[in-house]
Protein backbone atom coordinates (compact mmCIF):
# COMPACT_ATOMS: atom_id res chain seq x y z
CA UNK A 1 0.00 0.00 0.00
CA UNK A 2 1.10 3.66 -0.65
CA UNK A 3 1.37 6.00 2.18
CA UNK A 4 0.81 9.87 2.20
CA UNK A 5 2.16 12.14 4.11
CA UNK A 6 1.39 15.84 5.51
CA UNK A 7 3.65 18.67 3.81
CA UNK A 8 5.46 20.76 6.01
CA UNK A 9 3.94 18.92 8.69
CA UNK A 10 5.92 20.10 11.77
CA UNK A 11 4.39 23.57 11.36
CA UNK A 12 1.16 22.00 11.99
CA UNK A 13 2.75 19.95 14.39
CA UNK A 14 3.43 21.54 18.53
CA UNK A 15 3.87 18.16 20.30
CA UNK A 16 6.97 16.02 19.21
CA UNK A 17 5.88 13.03 20.54
CA UNK A 18 2.83 11.12 18.79
CA UNK A 19 -0.75 11.70 18.71
CA UNK A 20 -1.17 15.10 20.29
CA UNK A 21 -4.70 16.07 21.06
CA UNK A 22 -4.38 19.00 18.41
CA UNK A 23 -2.72 20.78 15.74
CA UNK A 24 -1.83 24.18 15.17
CA UNK A 25 -4.21 25.85 12.37
CA UNK A 26 -3.22 29.11 11.29
CA UNK A 27 -5.20 32.20 10.38
CA UNK A 28 -2.66 33.00 7.60
CA UNK A 29 -4.11 29.39 5.72
CA UNK A 30 -7.26 31.87 4.86
CA UNK A 31 -4.57 34.00 2.86
CA UNK A 32 -3.54 30.82 0.96
CA UNK A 33 -5.27 31.19 -2.45
CA UNK A 34 -4.84 27.12 -3.38
CA UNK A 35 -6.74 26.52 -0.10
CA UNK A 36 -9.46 29.31 -0.59
CA UNK A 37 -10.56 28.37 -3.92
CA UNK A 38 -10.74 24.60 -2.54
CA UNK A 39 -14.88 23.39 -1.96
CA UNK A 40 -15.72 23.75 1.29
CA UNK A 41 -15.98 19.86 1.47
CA UNK A 42 -12.59 19.39 0.29
CA UNK A 43 -11.59 22.14 2.80
CA UNK A 44 -12.93 20.03 5.37
CA UNK A 45 -11.52 17.18 4.22
CA UNK A 46 -8.09 18.30 4.06
CA UNK A 47 -8.67 19.38 7.77
CA UNK A 48 -9.56 16.45 8.78
CA UNK A 49 -6.65 14.23 7.22
CA UNK A 50 -4.62 16.81 8.78
CA UNK A 51 -6.02 15.90 12.10
CA UNK A 52 -6.20 12.04 11.32
CA UNK A 53 -2.25 12.57 10.43
CA UNK A 54 -1.41 14.16 14.07
CA UNK A 55 -2.52 10.75 15.39
CA UNK A 56 -0.83 8.25 13.26
CA UNK A 57 2.87 10.61 13.00
CA UNK A 58 2.15 12.08 9.76
CA UNK A 59 0.95 8.76 7.82
CA UNK A 60 -1.91 8.32 5.57
CA UNK A 61 -2.89 5.47 3.58
CA UNK A 62 -3.65 6.31 0.31
CA UNK A 63 -6.60 4.55 0.34
CA UNK A 64 -9.92 7.27 -0.45
CA UNK A 65 -12.45 4.63 1.11
CA UNK A 66 -11.00 3.67 3.80
CA UNK A 67 -10.40 7.29 5.01
CA UNK A 68 -13.82 7.91 4.27
CA UNK A 69 -15.15 5.27 6.78
CA UNK A 70 -12.33 5.87 9.20
CA UNK A 71 -13.22 10.07 9.33
CA UNK A 72 -17.01 9.34 9.40
CA UNK A 73 -17.25 11.53 5.97
CA UNK A 74 -20.28 11.53 3.12
CA UNK A 75 -17.80 10.89 0.04
CA UNK A 76 -14.32 10.10 -0.70
CA UNK A 77 -11.40 12.70 0.05
CA UNK A 78 -10.20 14.13 -3.26
CA UNK A 79 -6.61 12.30 -2.41
CA UNK A 80 -5.30 13.12 -6.04
CA UNK A 81 -6.40 17.36 -5.92
CA UNK A 82 -4.90 17.26 -2.56
CA UNK A 83 -1.91 15.68 -3.86
CA UNK A 84 -1.69 17.62 -7.27
CA UNK A 85 -1.80 21.10 -5.45
CA UNK A 86 0.89 20.06 -3.01
CA UNK A 87 -1.38 19.50 0.24
CA UNK A 88 -0.08 16.04 0.88
CA UNK A 89 3.17 13.97 -0.39
CA UNK A 90 3.56 10.80 -1.83
CA UNK A 91 6.53 9.17 -0.20
CA UNK A 92 7.41 5.50 -0.74
CA UNK A 93 10.04 5.81 2.04
CA UNK A 94 7.07 6.05 4.42
CA UNK A 95 7.26 2.97 6.82
CA UNK A 96 3.98 2.77 8.38
CA UNK A 97 3.59 -0.39 8.87
CA UNK A 98 0.14 -1.46 8.05
CA UNK A 99 -2.41 1.02 10.04
CA UNK A 100 -5.39 -0.04 7.93
CA UNK A 101 -5.23 -3.80 9.20
CA UNK A 102 -4.23 -2.74 12.97
CA UNK A 103 -7.68 -0.25 12.69
CA UNK A 104 -9.48 -3.47 11.21
CA UNK A 105 -8.27 -5.49 13.77
CA UNK A 106 -9.33 -2.68 16.67
CA UNK A 107 -12.81 -2.55 14.89
CA UNK A 108 -13.05 -5.98 15.26
CA UNK A 109 -11.80 -6.67 18.95
CA UNK A 110 -14.58 -3.88 19.80
CA UNK A 111 -17.47 -5.61 17.66
CA UNK A 112 -16.51 -8.73 19.63
CA UNK A 113 -16.45 -6.45 23.62
CA UNK A 114 -20.11 -5.32 22.22
CA UNK A 115 -21.49 -8.71 21.23
CA UNK A 116 -20.38 -9.89 24.64
CA UNK A 117 -23.71 -10.38 26.69
CA UNK A 118 -23.75 -7.77 29.68
CA UNK A 119 -25.84 -9.23 32.98
CA UNK A 120 -27.63 -6.61 33.71
CA UNK A 121 -28.73 -7.80 36.69
CA UNK A 122 -24.95 -7.26 38.51
CA UNK A 123 -24.83 -3.57 40.27
CA UNK A 124 -21.95 -1.58 39.92
CA UNK A 125 -19.29 -1.26 42.84
CA UNK A 126 -20.46 1.02 45.55
CA UNK A 127 -17.04 3.20 45.39
CA UNK A 128 -18.18 3.86 41.45
CA UNK A 129 -21.71 5.25 42.41
CA UNK A 130 -22.13 9.12 43.30
CA UNK A 131 -22.32 9.92 46.92
CA UNK A 132 -25.34 12.49 46.58
CA UNK A 133 -26.76 10.99 43.15
CA UNK A 134 -30.20 12.97 44.83
CA UNK A 135 -29.13 16.41 44.15
CA UNK A 136 -29.25 16.13 40.06
CA UNK A 137 -32.70 14.93 39.70
CA UNK A 138 -35.19 16.76 42.15
CA UNK A 139 -38.38 14.30 42.21
CA UNK A 140 -41.51 16.49 41.82
CA UNK A 141 -43.51 17.22 43.75
CA UNK A 142 -46.63 15.16 44.98
CA UNK A 143 -50.36 17.11 44.50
Amino acid sequence: MEYLKVKNWTKFQHYKTRNPPWIKLYRSLLQDYLFITLSDRDKCHLILLWLWAAGTDNCLPRDAAWLRRRLGLHSDPNLELFINQGWLIVDASINCGDIASTEKRREEKKREEESTPVDKSAKPPAEYLPKRAGFLYKKPSDP
